[in-house]
């Protein structure tokens, strides 16, 4: 695994994430793998630390992603930051897509599959974020060099003036004998 790769969204040393009966242990995180209503509210609460790190070291709260070729940013939002712990509560395997955030910023890639990629806003949350006659562009990032994770989908919204911002990160594929956490 690579630095960019090993680091959550810091230039702090990181462990392997390694994993036992109950849960996945990541640099001080503990990831539960059930579907209780304690474990949800768990991966919330791991999924808010990682944020608040997150845009304490990026008060930028952007990052520059080498496909696009441009930055997005992450806004403080009921939105982005709702989907994304909507998305996190459900699946511990996307609680821990999510550690890797600077990562996938910085290195998912445009999607070149007829029917995926650009999208106008289908809910009204992706139509509050891409505003006025924005769309929707779906990125991902395969082969991660992750015991857990296979590939992870950040979808963007790309707004008229062309600035990104990103809606929301999910594992969509877990590695072979992982459950994506459903």
């Amino acid at each position: 695994m690579d630095n960019a790769e090993r680091r959550m969204t810091t230039g702090r040393q990181t462990v392997e994430p390694h994993e036992d009966e109950n849960n996945v242990y990541v640099n001080g995180f503990v990831i539960p793998k059930g579907n209780s209503q304690e474990d949800k509210n768990k991966r919330e609460e791991e999924t808010r630390k990682m944020y608040d790190i997150w845009c304490a070291e990026n008060t930028s709260n952007f990052q520059y992603n080498k496909s696009l070729k441009d930055t997005i940013t992450l806004e403080n939002t009921s939105v982005s930051l709702g989907k994304v712990i909507n998305i996190t509560r459900v699946s511990y395997i996307s609680t821990l897509a999510f550690y890797y955030l600077d990562y996938v910023l910085q290195n998912a890639q445009e999607l070149k599959i007829k029917g995926k990629g650009k999208t106008k806003p289908t809910s009204k949350a992706q139509q509050e974020l891409a505003r006025g006659g924005g769309y929707m562009q779906e990125l991902e990032i395969k082969h991660i060099n992750n015991p857990f994770i296979k590939s992870i989908k950040l979808m963007i919204a790309v707004r008229r003036n062309g600035n990104k911002f990103m809606y929301s990160l999910s594992a969509i594929e877990a590695k072979s004998g992982r459950r994506n956490g459903k």
